[in-house]
């Protein structure tokens, strides 16, 4: 196989978002959004994010214009992989591996909402990056390094601790985000994280940021038959604004299919859908180069 390198991209929800996991917590959430077993954070596992990018392209986005010309049949093959023909597969030239939660919204006294991740996430960000060879600009890997180093206890970085630290003082000296009263770092620039978190930054400490997540929205939906409820039912979403971010493998050498999709999925005009719920506006998100 060919020599693969790696682009990152930040998924940008404007909308509700449902993943669903198949699960039932057997209490009062009937459906549940897919989480990582890890850290029991929210996930996009990368069999749906696949799934729902090929089914934009063979079926709501048919035809693709550009200048090379490329088929939309081609593109799926060469990206996606063909289906089964004469007892062979071709799985596709690109890999798509799993988007992992990087912020979500998190309401506060002071402003309707802060972008809140968390210092294990940022560390998990470098390690993904560095791991499929993907390049970070200095000038963010320098923030997340300032950040980790709010959460040292010597030369041991203590995630479980400290937080949740804001880097604005228009605020107040101590707003609140949900339960949590911030501590205001003014010092601290956070301009190139923000541009992927989303503005008006907070970044917790692990468990926080994992009690945060364990307190997702949850919407109850009804079937009704000539106005009478036959059933009622709640399902679980990650709200809107949350951003996640994912690496895709791509062959090194150069590819026209590949070049159309890649360039297509960062215009800036579309947006793609991703999970359930599509008909009621869930999981519309827009793609960013991390």
């Amino acid at each position: 196989m060919a020599n693969l390198v790696s682009k990152g991209f930040i998924l940008n929800f404007q909308t509700n978002l449902h993943v669903g996991s198949g699960d039932a917590n057997y209490g009062i959430i009937d459906k549940l959004v897919q989480r990582e077993p890890s850290t029991n954070r929210p996930i996009i596992h990368s069999s749906s994010l696949k799934g729902a990018l090929r089914e934009y392209y063979e079926f709501i986005n048919p035809i693709i214009k550009d200048d090379k010309k490329v088929t939309t049949s081609e593109l799926v093959r060469e990206v996606f992989g063909s289906h089964q023909q004469d007892d062979k597969m071709d799985t596709g030239k690109c890999r798509f591996l799993a988007a992992y939660l990087l912020s979500i919204p998190v309401r506060s006294n002071a402003i309707p909402y802060f972008m809140a991740t968390s210092v294990d996430v940022l560390m998990e960000l470098k390690q993904e990056a560095e791991s499929t060879g993907y390049q970070l600009k200095p000038a963010l890997i320098k923030e997340i390094d300032t950040i980790i180093a709010l959460f040292k206890e010597g030369d041991k970085v203590v995630t479980q601790k400290g937080g949740p630290f804001i880097f604005n003082n228009s605020f107040g000296a101590s707003p609140e985000l949900e339960d949590w009263k911030a501590t205001v770092k003014i010092n601290i620039s956070v301009t190139e994280i923000e541009k992927i978190t989303g503005p008006n930054l907070a970044v917790f400490n692990s468990k926080d940021f994992s009690d945060l997540c364990n307190q997702l929205p949850v919407i109850a939906r009804n079937q009704l038959e000539n106005g009478l409820s036959k059933n009622l039912w709640y399902e679980e979403v990650v709200p809107r604004f949350a951003r996640f971010f994912q690496f895709t493998l791509i062959p090194s050498e150069s590819n026209a299919s590949i070049e159309s999709f890649l360039d297509d999925l960062l215009d800036t005009k579309k947006f793609f859908q991703i999970g359930a719920n599509a008909t009621i506006g869930y999981g519309y998100c827009k793609f960013n180069t991390l």
